[in-house]
């Protein structure tokens, strides 16, 4: 149990921002740094994991990265401290939490990592209830809500989709009450890619939340003044959803990352080898202002690190899942579908490569491919 609890980077993510979000003085990166090296060095030589592709691609990303990092040593002087904390992350401690993704797979116990996701789903639901019945307590740090908005939100569902195993017929009202944490919690991007998978793959019966839904939809539009305030209140993506479909308006955050995101598609052009590290930075003077997506990485470092991260995240789960197609339905090992598609929805939308959550999404990945024996 207390390998699951402790170990379970995803979940301590959850924690972790929610403490500081209320409290402050928390280095969430640097906590998890600690507790997947520690992981590393207690279990590396106990159980040695089996090699698999994607370690290979991560070796020639990460070698790719340093190789950038060297012929962008110059833009190094327009950076700022919190910019070189981000490198450090990048360099060192994804490499970590990746490894400690692919140990943590191969000791997992499904019931306990059952019973440690309700305890975080339930966490995050009464994190999301008092933030709206104490509007007036506010984050310590205004500028990062957005970041532990993200890290909640990915760390659930992350944590959730972990345990779909596809010869259960029943639905799991854990998936449930994930759903309605994530939607609470205010990380749309996390909420909606969530949504998605579980709709298509994991549950055919999930139309019992859509009659639900459309009903609520059009009491919605009927009277639409006396909920906006309601709505707008509740979470940024009940926020989303209303003022889109509803008043048909514009989420300022979509414009801005569309800015963001022009600016990168200009840089990568512009210098698509080597591309240009801290573009952003230099032409906002802020940090965060990045594309928020996998084109991010061709900005920052070039057509071969954005090439190699490419094969990292999607080179070994499509092989497999083709040769399942090729050679019947019952092939192993294979595939966590619904996992798969969660991270690669987000880094082409909404996130960059170096999310410590979803690097450690993708070493549960890796070793769920090449454990034998698994039911996909």
């Amino acid at each position: 149990m207390t390998f699951q609890f402790f170990y379970n980077i995803p979940c301590l993510i959850i924690y972790l921002s929610i403490i500081r979000y209320w409290g402050g003085g928390i280095n969430i990166t640097g906590v998890v740094a600690i507790v997947a090296m520690i992981m590393v060095i207690r279990h590396i030589r106990k159980s040695p994991i089996a090699w698999a592709l994607t370690d290979s691609f991560m070796i020639i990303y990460l070698s790719l990265l340093y190789l950038s990092l060297l012929v962008n040593v110059a833009n190094l002087q327009h950076l700022n401290a919190e910019y070189y904390l981000h490198l450090l992350a990048q360099c060192f401690v994804c490499p970590l939490v990746y490894i400690a993704g692919r140990i943590f797979y191969e000791k997992i116990n499904y019931l306990r990592m059952k019973r440690a996701v309700t305890f975080a789903a339930v966490i995050v639901l009464l994190f999301s209830i008092s933030k709206f019945i104490f509007p007036e307590i506010k984050p310590v740090d205004e500028s990062g809500v957005g970041s532990y908005y993200q890290y909640i939100g990915d760390g659930l569902a992350i944590s959730a989709l972990v345990l779909y195993k596809r010869e259960s017929d029943n639905f799991d009202r854990l998936f449930l009450l994930v759903l309605i944490a994530l939607i609470l919690n205010g990380s749309r991007a996390s909420a909606f890619c969530y949504f998605a998978v579980i709709f298509f793959l994991i549950n055919r019966k999930f139309y019992i939340i859509i009659m639900p839904a459309f009903v609520a939809a059009i009491i919605l539009y009927l009277y639409a003044d006396y909920f906006e305030t309601l709505l707008v209140g509740v979470s940024r993506v009940s926020s989303s959803i209303f003022n889109a479909v509803v008043l048909g308006e514009s989420d300022q955050s979509f414009s801005e990352r569309s800015e963001y995101l022009a600016n990168a598609f200009e840089v990568a052009f512009n210098n698509p080898f080597f591309g240009s590290l801290g573009y952003e930075f230099i032409k906002y003077g802020e940090y965060g202002t990045y594309a928020h997506n996998i084109i991010d990485t061709w900005a920052q470092n070039g057509i071969f690190v954005f090439v190699a991260v490419i094969m990292a995240f999607f080179f070994e789960p499509i092989l497999r899942l083709m040769r399942k197609l090729r050679v019947g339905l019952i092939v192993k090992p294979c595939v966590n579908i619904p996992l798969f598609l969660f991270i690669a929805f987000l880094i082409t939308t909404s996130r960059n490569v170096d999310n410590i959550v979803l690097i450690f999404g993708l070493g549960l990945l890796a070793s769920g491919i090449n454990r034998k024996g698994d039911i996909c």
